[in-house]
């Protein structure tokens, strides 16, 4: 497989880097730490759109997965907050909405931040300094 290759592959290795790292991360009860798998999964992209999006579905995908598997406990949670906070019943969508919304910018933000760091590392006109 030649580096060009690589390349052309690399969001989709990108997204499941993030996804499996982001799994693990979420299932251990570390959320705050979701920003790490995706700077992970955005070192493997070369251009900053695609480390982005692949940063942000694999942590959306990983958190959807965490909330399907702990779905009987976090339900009833999220109704009883939606009440609180909105007044009315059902409202736990939105809540649930919203926690979507902020994995999303986490991963957004995790891969922008790790295509750009191998941007900045691997540029072709990187600036040496010579004495």
């Amino acid at each position: 497989m030649s580096l060009e290759d690589f390349n052309r592959y690399s969001p989709v290795l990108a997204f499941f880097v993030c996804f499996l790292l982001d799994v693990i991360v979420v299932m251990a009860l570390y959320w705050p730490l979701t920003i790490v798998p995706a700077i992970i999964g955005g070192f493997f992209c070369i251009e900053m759109k695609w480390g982005a999006l692949s940063g942000t579905f694999g942590v959306l995908l990983a958190w959807m997965l965490s909330f399907l598997f702990s779905m009987n406990d976090i339900t009833l949670q999220v109704d009883q907050l939606g009440r609180l906070l909105i007044n009315s019943n059902g409202a736990g969508g939105v809540i649930v909405l919203l926690i979507f919304i902020v994995g999303a910018l986490f991963g957004f933000l995790g891969g922008s931040i790790g295509s750009g760091i191998r941007m900045l590392a691997l540029s072709e006109n990187a600036v040496t300094q010579e004495d």
